[in-house]
């Protein structure tokens, strides 16, 4: 999960907030400690993992692009474990509730194109959805945070091949964003 996450420079808090988004209360503390070991993952979490880190990472993940270690194969038990039989049945063993949360979770991302952090910083603002994504879109012509972030990412010499770099850029950036978008809602009226 790791590798991933700092392969592709996404920060401990994109992950949160992807697992926030399907309905877990997962912090960037809880995202760290559940890659180093020191938190283990519920059978909830584990199922729910791919979505989470496709959300994240802008790209499909599953179970095992996650399980495989660092050569890109998998051990014998964590095969067993991504066997398309064996992932069915531990998904018999969600209880209904936690499942339909995480299916509504899934076709509302899906409904507003894919981007579950609208939700989040909407609410970070104090604004509906659409309200920011009509203010983003009078901004900077985008409907999301993390293109325009990217973007002007891209538009910088940040040198995007040390992850550290990349990722206090992101948090930079984020941040530079959220006070344009504050100030853009108050001059607004909003």
């Amino acid at each position: 999960m790791r590798s991933l996450r700092e392969a592709r420079a996404v920060v401990l808090a994109d992950v949160a907030r992807a697992a926030r988004a399907v309905g877990l209360s997962w912090d960037a503390s809880a995202v760290s400690r559940i890659e180093t070991g020191a938190r283990q993952l519920t059978l909830d979490e584990f199922l729910t993992l791919p979505r989470i880190m496709t959300a994240a990472l802008c790209e499909p993940t599953t179970l095992v692009t996650l399980l495989a270690d660092g050569t890109g194969s998998l051990s014998e038990t964590w095969a067993l474990l991504a066997e398309p039989g064996v992932a069915h049945l531990a998904v018999e063993a969600i209880p209904d509730l936690a499942r339909k949360a995480v299916e509504c979770s899934k076709r509302a991302a899906e409904t507003q194109g894919g981007d579950t952090d609208l939700y989040d910083r909407a609410a970070e603002l104090g604004v509906t959805p659409e309200a920011l994504s009509d203010a983003m879109t009078e901004l900077w012509d985008v409907r999301s945070l993390r293109a325009e972030r990217e973007r002007r990412l891209r538009e910088s010499d940040t040198d995007l091949s040390q992850p550290t770099r990349a990722r206090t850029a992101r948090g930079h950036l984020t941040r530079q964003l959220m006070a344009e978008l504050r100030h853009h809602l108050a001059e607004n009226g909003q």
